[in-house]
C-alpha cells in the first residue's frame, strides 16, 4: 500500500465531508487507506462518514486527547509505506497525493514533504518555516514585520513559503502539520509525535527530530493544497490560545535553551504569557467567528478554480451545503448599525458633532451606537452641560484623553468585547486617542466598514517634535487600515496629504453641521446678558468661548484685551469656558490690572444670550480644525477675529466675513480688535456676510445629508 491517509478532527462538521470527498478523488490515482482519528466530537459528528464513506476507519476517541496523541494513534493504525497527516479543513488538489508520493518514491533521503498550502483567495500561508529561534518573534508569519514586509531577508529565512518566487522543490527546516508525507521509515528511526505537544508546534519539533537523523524536509510549491485555517481550534479559543504557548515554550527549552535552567527561560516564559494574555483578551471573546463565515463562503465559491499540479488537469467542482453561507450582514432595509467611539462628550466641537450624528440621523435607515471614555473633571460633559442623555451611550472609563498604556489595553479589550456583541456594519471614530484605539477594535472583531473623522490634528502645536512624528508614523498605518477618512475642512485634509496620512480617494471633505436656528434668532434675546453682568449697551464686549487649554493660547487674547482697554476705555472682555488652566489664567488677569474687565464666566449653556450681546468674538488657538465658537458666532451674525491657522481660513474669509492675523502676533491682534470695535459698521456687514456664509453650509440638516449618503457609497462598495 503505497499511503494511508491520517486525519485527525474534532467538531469539523460537514468540512470533513468535503475533505473526504477530495481524498476520496485522490486515492484514485494511488493505493491507498483513509484514517480518521476522532477526538471527542459532539454526539453525531461521524454519522455522515460512516454513512457516505464506510471505507474510512475511524477511531473515536472519548475525549479530546491533543492533536499529537491522536495523529500517533493513526499513523499506529496505518498500513501504507508512507503517512499523510491532513487537517479536516484542508482540501487535497487534483493530483496533489500522487505528486507528494512519487516524489518520496524517487528522492530516498527526504523524510517528509510538504506542499504549498494557500487560503481560498489563492494568497499564501507561511506553511513551509524556519525553525524558532530569537528573531522569530520579530520575523514570524504572524509579526508585523513579515504582514507589510513579508520579502525581507529575515522573514524570508523564517517563512520560506510566503516567497511567490519560489517553483521548485527545496530544503527547509520543517512543514506545517496541516498537510504532511512522511516516509514510515523515518517515522519509526525518529518516532512519532512527542505526546507533550497538546496542540500546535508538534510538526516543528517532529521535523526538528527528523532532520537531526540525517533526513531532509522538503517544501514542493509546485503541488497545492487549500486550507481554512483554524476552524476547529475558533470553537475552543482560550484552550487554543493557551496551548499554543505552552507548545512554544516547551519547543523553545527542548531546543534552543535545552536546559529547565538557562536564564532566557525566564524572559521566555514573560514574553508569551504577556503575549498569550494579551490575544485572550483582545480576542477570544464568545461569539461565531465574522473571518469564519467569510472563509468559508470563499472557499465555497473558489472551489472549482482551486490550484493543481502543474501537469494535471483543472479538478471539476466540488458543490453541496457543506460550505454555503448566508451574509454575515444584514440588508441595508434590517436597518444600518452604526456605532461612533469618541474619546471623551467633553465640551467641544467633537462631542456635539457625535452626539447630534447618533441622536438625529436617519432613524428608519440607522440603529446608531455612542461610545465615549470619561473626561477630566475641569472638561466638563456636553450632554450634562445641555440637560441631554444619548439613550444608546457606553461608557468606557479606560477610554480617556491620557495615554496610559495598561488603561488602554483594557479600553481596547471592552470595546473590541462591545463591538462584537453589537456587530455593527459601520465604526465611525472621533478623536485621536478613539480613532486610533477604535480602529484597532474595528479591525480585531472585522466590521466590514471603518470611518475616522479627523476634528482638526494633534500634528502641531501640541507635542514635541519627536512625539508628533511618532504619532504621524502610527496615523499613516491607522491610515492603511481604515475605508474613509474624514476631516471638517480642506486645510485639515491638505495637511494630513502633505504628512502622508491617507491618499487624497481615502480623504473626503464633510463639514461641521451644528444647531444654528437659536443663534440665527439671538436677537430675540439681546440685553440680556449684558443685565446679567451689570454692563451698558454702549460698553464694548469682547469674548472668546473656548476650552481653557495650552493650545487656545488665552495668554494672547488677555495681553491683547490689556492693550485694547488703553485704546477704548470703556471695553469689557468675557472668558467663556472652563478647563485646566482657570487659575492661571486668572492670575494672568490680575497681573495685567484686568480686575473689573475680564469676566471668566465658565461653561454657559445659554449661548444665544451670549453672542447676542458680543459685539466681537476672538479666537487665538495654534491649531483648529473647524471651530464651533466661529461658527455659532458667525451664525449670530456676530464680527469674528481669529488667528490664521488649521481650518479656519476655510470658515473666516479676511477682510470679507471677519479678520485673521498670523499666529502669536499679538500687535496685529490689537490691531484687530480695536479697529472693529471702533468701526460698528463694518461689524454689521461681516456679521451679515458671515451669517450667509455658514448657513446652511454648516447646518445640522447639511450635515445628516452628507454622512448619510457618505455612508451609503461604502456601504455599496462593501455590497452591504
Amino acid at each position: 500500500m503505497d499511503v494511508s491517509i491520517v486525519i485527525v478532527n474534532w467538531n469539523a462538521g460537514k468540512l470533513l465531508l468535503e475533505c473526504l470527498q477530495r481524498v476520496a478523488q485522490e486515492l484514485k490515482t494511488v493505493s491507498g487507506e483513509c484514517i480518521v482519528v476522532d477526538n471527542g466530537s459532539e454526539p453525531g459528528e461521524l454519522d455522515g462518514v460512516r454513512r457516505a464513506y464506510p471505507e474510512v476507519c475511524i477511531i473515536a476517541n472519548a475525549r479530546n486527547e491533543g492533536f499529537a496523541r491522536a495523529a500517533n494513534q493513526g499513523m499506529k493504525k496505518g498500513k501504507g509505506r508512507h503517512l499523510m497527516l491532513l487537517n479536516p479543513d484542508a482540501f487535497l488538489t487534483e493530483g496533489s497525493l500522487h505528486h507528494l508520493v512519487t516524489y518520496l518514491e524517487g528522492h530516498t533521503d527526504v523524510g517528509v514533504i510538504g506542499p504549498q498550502v494557500t487560503n481560498p483567495d489563492g494568497s499564501l500561508q507561511g506553511s513551509a518555516r524556519g525553525f524558532p529561534g530569537l528573531l522569530t518573534a520579530f520575523f514570524g508569519r504572524s509579526s508585523i514585520f513579515t504582514y507589510y514586509f513579508p520579502h525581507n531577508p529575515f522573514s524570508r529565512h523564517d517563512v520560506p513559503a510566503l516567497s511567490s518566487r519560489l517553483d521548485e522543490p527545496q530544503s527547509v527546516d520543517w512543514m506545517s502539520g496541516a498537510c504532511m508525507v512522511l516516509r514510515r521509515r523515518t517515522l519509526i528511526e525518529v518516532g512519532g509525535f512527542d505526546e507533550r505537544f497538546f496542540l500546535y508546534w508538534e510538526d516543528a519539533d517532529l521535523c526538528w527530530r527528523i532532520r537531526q537523523h540525517g533526513w531532509q524536509v522538503v517544501y514542493d510549491p509546485r503541488v497545492s493544497v487549500v486550507h481554512l485555517v483554524g476552524v476547529s481550534s475558533k470553537q475552543a479559543r482560550v484552550r487554543t490560545l493557551v496551548a499554543f504557548h505552552q507548545s512554544a515554550y516547551r519547543i523553545y527549552r527542548k531546543h534552543v535553551t535545552r536546559s529547565a535552567w538557562h536564564p532566557l527561560n525566564t524572559v521566555a516564559v514573560v514574553g508569551l504569557s504577556l503575549r498569550a494574555l494579551s490575544l485572550i483578551g483582545l480576542t477570544c471573546l464568545p461569539r461565531k467567528s465574522r473571518l469564519e463565515d467569510k472563509k468559508k463562503k470563499e472557499w465555497s465559491s473558489s472551489t472549482p478554480a482551486l490550484k493543481t499540479a502543474r501537469t494535471t488537469k483543472s479538478p471539476p467542482a466540488v458543490s453541496g451545503p457543506a460550505l454555503s453561507s448566508q451574509a454575515v450582514t444584514p440588508a441595508m432595509g434590517a436597518g444600518i448599525r452604526v456605532l461612533r467611539v469618541i474619546a471623551r462628550l467633553n465640551i467641544g466641537g467633537p462631542a456635539l458633532h457625535a452626539s447630534l450624528l447618533t441622536e438625529q440621523l436617519n432613524p428608519d435607515r440607522y440603529k446608531s451606537f455612542l461610545v465615549a471614555g470619561t473626561e477630566d473633571p475641569s472638561e466638563g460633559n456636553y450632554l450634562a452641560l445641555c440637560g441631554r442623555s444619548v439613550s444608546t451611550l457606553t461608557t468606557v472609563p479606560e477610554l480617556g484623553r491620557e495615554i496610559q498604556v495598561w488603561r488602554d489595553l483594557v479600553a481596547l479589550f471592552h470595546l473590541t468585547r462591545l463591538i462584537r456583541r453589537v456587530r455593527p456594519h459601520i465604526v465611525h471614530t472621533h478623536t485621536a486617542k478613539a480613532g486610533t484605539l477604535g480602529r484597532l477594535a474595528a479591525r480585531l472583531a472585522r466590521v466590514p466598514v471603518v470611518v475616522h473623522t479627523y476634528h482638526g490634528h494633534v500634528f502641531h502645536g501640541y507635542f514635541s517634535p519627536f512625539k508628533t512624528w511618532f504619532f504621524v508614523i502610527i496615523e499613516r498605518w491607522l491610515a492603511r487600515h481604515t475605508d474613509r477618512l474624514i476631516t471638517v475642512s480642506e486645510t485639515v485634509r491638505t495637511e494630513l496629504l502633505a504628512l502622508g496620512i491617507g491618499t487624497p480617494e481615502q480623504l473626503t471633505v464633510v463639514r461641521l453641521g451644528l444647531d444654528l436656528k437659536r443663534f440665527r434668532n439671538c436677537s430675540n434675546v439681546r440685553g440680556q446678558l449684558r443685565a446679567e453682568l451689570g454692563l451698558g449697551p454702549e460698553a464694548p464686549l469682547v469674548g472668546i468661548v473656548a476650552r481653557l487649554v495650552p493650545i487656545k493660547t488665552h495668554e494672547l487674547f488677555l495681553k491683547a484685551a490689556a492693550q485694547v482697554s488703553r485704546r477704548i476705555p470703556q471695553s469689557q472682555f468675557l472668558v467663556i469656558g472652563d478647563g485646566e488652566r482657570r487659575a492661571r489664567l486668572e492670575e494672568l488677569v490680575d497681573q495685567l490690572g484686568l480686575n473689573g474687565r475680564v469676566f471668566f464666566l465658565g461653561w454657559r449653556q445659554d449661548l444665544d444670550r451670549i453672542y447676542a450681546d458680543l459685539d466681537l468674538v476672538v479666537l487665538t488657538s495654534r491649531n483648529e480644525g473647524s471651530p464651533v465658537s466661529l461658527i455659532e458666532a458667525m451664525a449670530a451674525g456676530r464680527a469674528v477675529v481669529a488667528t490664521r491657522v488649521g481650518g479656519v481660513p476655510d470658515l473666516v474669509e479676511d477682510g470679507v466675513t471677519g479678520l485673521l492675523v498670523p499666529l502669536e502676533n499679538s500687535h496685529a491682534l490689537v490691531d484687530a480688535m480695536s479697529s472693529l470695535l471702533e468701526d460698528p459698521e463694518r461689524r454689521r456687514v461681516f456679521g451679515e456676510r458671515g451669517q450667509k456664509r455658514v448657513y446652511p453650509a454648516y447646518s445640522a440638516e447639511r450635515l445628516l445629508g452628507d454622512m448619510d449618503q457618505l455612508y451609503k457609497d461604502l456601504l455599496s462598495s462593501h455590497r452591504i
